[in-house]
């Protein structure tokens, strides 16, 4: 399953989700995020989340880009953010490589510190945590 097809499962994909973890498994060739997801409807008054770990197999590559703050304040509890496809981003960083054949390419935008995770892999599997 690609990210953009796991987005689709989601009632509001993987918008203004919280970032709360990230790790990378070089052993594994793969990377997990620890996200709370909103799960609302528009008829909600507020945010209803979720606990859950997205795993990317077959990870061809990770590139994340440093915080660019919007204030002096670099040290927030919290990130949340926006997704989507690589092919949907203009332009992109030069530092990243072509996303290989049969891979998916993805980009993550965290706010507040404007931290841009850029991602290659071949297979996204989201689990329930909480």
């Amino acid at each position: 399953m690609t990210l953009e097809e796991l987005e689709k499962t989601l009632p509001n994909g993987l918008h203004d989700a919280f970032l709360r973890g990230l790790n990378i498994d070089l052993a594994k060739i793969a990377m997990s995020l620890e996200l709370d997801v909103d799960f609302s409807s528009p008829e909600d008054p507020g945010y209803k989340m979720r606990a859950c770990r997205i795993t990317l197999s077959g990870l061809a590559f990770c590139v994340i880009t440093p915080p660019v703050p919007k204030s002096a304040d670099l040290y927030v509890s919290e990130e949340y953010m926006v997704a989507r496809p690589l092919r949907e981003v203009a332009p992109l960083p030069p530092e990243l490589p072509p996303v290989p054949e049969g891979a998916f390419g993805y980009v993550f935008a965290t706010y507040p510190r404007n931290i841009g995770i850029f991602i290659a892999a071949r297979d996204a599997r989201l689990d329930w945590t909480g």
